[in-house]
């Protein structure tokens, strides 16, 4: 699943919504009429303000997952790629 959000300027502020997403971790959605229980990994990552190409920003996103999945942390931060 990928969030769209504007208006963070700051990596506090993506850290703190981060935070709220992952508190749902351990529980469970009803989906179709099935519990579905919920494991997420938040990467994030700043985009600089002259903006980026598409494909800089696939990259950075992959990137910051990669790294969550691999420190095994729910939040992982990005900086200076």
């Amino acid at each position: 699943m990928v969030l769209k959000c504007h208006g963070y300027k700051s990596v506090e502020e993506a850290e703190s919504l981060a935070g709220k997403i992952t508190a749902l971790n351990g529980g469970c959605v009803k989906y179709e009429g099935k519990m579905i229980p919920v494991k997420l990994r938040i990467g994030i990552s700043m985009i600089p303000g002259g903006g980026l190409s598409y494909k800089e920003v696939l990259d950075r996103v992959h990137n910051a997952i990669e790294k969550v999945r691999q420190d095994g942390v729910p939040v992982g931060v990005m900086e200076d790629m």
